[in-house]
C-alpha cells in the first residue's frame, strides 16, 4: 500500500491531505476517496492526467471529451499510474474551476504498518475550498471577502457557507468517517 500526499495547487491557503491507499486501487475508486478526504462532493466532472495522457470516467468525462483523448480511469490501477511510486499524478476536480491537485506517493507501506482501515486519511491541513467558489483565484477573494467584515459581499458570502468558514480547519475523524463512507 502507498502512503500519498495530495496537495491543492496554487492555493496561498494550505489544502492537503495524507491518505494511506491500497497500490491496486483503480482510479475510478481513488476519484471517491480523494473527494471524500478533501471534503468535495463529487458533484462535477474529473481527470486524472498521468505521464501527458488523461483518465477519466467512462460514463461522464470521456463522452464530453471531443477529442477523445480521455481513457477509462477504471483500467489504471494507482500503482500502475505512479511507475510504482515513482510518477506524481495530477488530479482535476471541477474542470470548470480548475481545482488542480498533485499526489505523490511518500513511502510504501507494508500491510502490517497500517493501523485501521484502508484507505483511510491519516493527517491533512486546511479547509477544503467551497464547492463552485470560482477555483483558486474564487477562493483567494472569498476568503479576503471574509477577513474583512465590512465588506459589501461579508454576510452574503458567509450565508452562502452555512454562517461560517475556518479556511484552517481540518476535521480528521469527519474525513474518515467520508471516506469510510464511500469505501464500505
Amino acid at each position: 500500500m502507498y502512503q500519498v500526499c495530495v496537495t491543492l495547487k496554487g492555493s496561498r491557503a494550505a489544502v492537503w491531505r495524507r491518505l494511506l491507499v491500497p497500490a491496486d486501487i483503480a482510479l475510478d475508486r481513488l476519484h471517491f476517496v480523494l473527494q471524500a478526504a478533501m471534503g468535495w462532493s463529487a458533484s462535477h466532472g474529473h481527470l486524472f492526467r498521468v505521464g501527458g495522457k488523461e483518465f477519466g470516467d467512462a460514463k461522464t468525462d470521456i463522452e464530453e471529451d471531443p477529442g477523445g483523448d480521455c481513457a477509462d480511469e477504471g483500467l489504471l490501477t494507482f500503482e500502475k499510474a505512479t511507475l510504482s511510486g515513482m510518477q506524481e499524478v495530477e488530479y482535476e476536480y471541477d474542470p470548470g474551476d480548475s481545482w488542480q491537485h498533485a499526489i505523490r506517493v511518500e513511502k510504501v507501506v507494508a500491510a502490517g504498518e497500517a493501523s485501521g482501515k484502508v484507505p483511510s486519511c491519516v493527517a491533512g491541513a486546511g479547509a477544503c475550498p467551497p464547492e463552485d467558489v470560482g477555483g483558486v483565484a474564487g477562493y483567494e477573494n472569498f476568503l479576503w471577502v471574509l477577513s474583512h467584515p465590512n465588506h459589501q459581499d461579508h454576510e452574503r458570502n458567509l450565508k452562502w457557507v452555512g454562517g461560517a468558514f475556518d479556511p484552517d480547519c481540518f476535521d480528521l475523524a469527519a474525513a474518515n468517517r467520508r471516506v469510510r463512507a464511500v469505501t464500505s
